[in-house]
């Protein structure tokens, strides 16, 4: 079995734009964590948006993205992705280690006396324009995929999503 390298073939195309590419693609980030594939397709020139509801990993992407002048094409939404009937406690105090806040909380692994606050997801059908073609979407949730893809059915039923790594 060959293994592909899907990142790379979009990193290819990114780098590609000013060559006549379209421009219209982007990549979607949804679980960013540090951000390092947004970053990377928006060095590499591709327009990326990255979804992260973790304040301590927003922080770090905020300084990747400054840091690495791509300002004008990496734009973080810090809300989690799923359907928008759903909202979730965060807590704000939690070290950006991948791990998704709800659960660990639901696993009953931290205390109450930390400061939550409640946030309202995006469904990704509702937050891209007619318009707008996602090039790569990338899905980590800690276990949350589920939603994220069923808020994201319109974009594939109508082929607005050319690959898609969950």
């Amino acid at each position: 079995m060959r293994v592909r390298d899907n990142f790379k073939e979009i990193i290819q195309h990114c780098s590609n734009l000013d060559n006549g590419g379209d421009s219209s693609l982007l990549i979607v980030d949804v679980g960013s964590n540090l951000g390092v594939y947004g970053i990377v397709g928006a060095l590499a020139g591709c327009e990326t948006i990255l979804f992260e509801p973790q304040i301590t990993c927003q922080t770090h992407i905020k300084q990747a993205i400054v840091s690495n002048g791509v300002e004008y094409k990496a734009f973080l939404i810090p809300r989690p992705v799923g359907l928008s009937r759903m909202s979730m406690r965060l807590n704000h105090t939690l070290p950006c280690n991948g791990r998704f806040p709800i659960s660990e909380m639901e696993k009953g692994r931290y205390n109450s006396t930390y400061l939550p606050h409640s946030v309202e997801f995006i469904e990704l059908d509702r937050f891209f324009g007619p318009y707008q073609n996602i090039l790569w979407l990338k899905i980590d949730t800690e276990g949350h995929e589920s939603f994220a893809l069923q808020g994201a059915m319109e974009l594939f039923k109508s082929h607005r999503i050319y690959q898609a790594v969950v």
